[in-house]
């Protein structure tokens, strides 16, 4: 991965930890959005489990899917609203806009590949996050249409 992509993020996760750190939210309080179900139905991928934030190093969402050897496939992050135009004018964030989900969306971060969803929806922005495949023949666990197929399945949940 190219210097610039990692510190890109890096600063994405630094600045979701910190936020996460001060999170109030409950635990189970978003599982309606989306089931393991739906996230295997989606990706293509099977055997997948939650697990709880904390559990492995890079669960740090308010729902985590893995796989059953323990590798993250895929995070979903709820912040307040006014998250979403600070995560648009972060540098290294923004990569393009997409239609038809929520009352606004962008894919991120910048610099290839693609790895977040960012949603807006109400007063939340809804953040989704795959993850690098290190060991497979693709560069993330899920290809961004994958990962905007699941935020309009939330989007419609909500």
């Amino acid at each position: 991965m190219r210097t610039a992509n990692m510190k890109a993020f890096r600063l994405f996760v630094a600045v979701s930890a910190s936020i996460l750190i001060s999170s109030t939210g409950h635990a189970g309080q978003y599982d309606k959005l989306l089931s393991v179900s739906d996230v295997e139905k989606g990706s293509g991928l099977t055997g997948l489990r939650t697990v709880a934030k904390g559990e492995l190093k890079a669960a740090g969402g308010d729902l985590n899917f893995a796989t059953d050897k323990n590798k993250m496939v895929l995070m979903v992050q709820v912040f307040s609203g006014d998250w979403y135009e600070r995560y648009k004018g972060q540098k290294g964030y923004f990569k393009a806009d997409v239609q038809g989900i929520g009352a606004a969306a962008f894919k991120g971060l910048a610099a290839d590949p693609q790895l977040s969803l960012f949603v807006k929806m109400g007063n939340s922005c809804i953040v989704l996050t795959t993850f690098h495949n290190l060991l497979g023949k693709t560069p993330t666990m899920m290809t961004m249409d994958q990962v905007t197929a699941l935020g309009k399945l939330i989007a419609e949940r909500i």
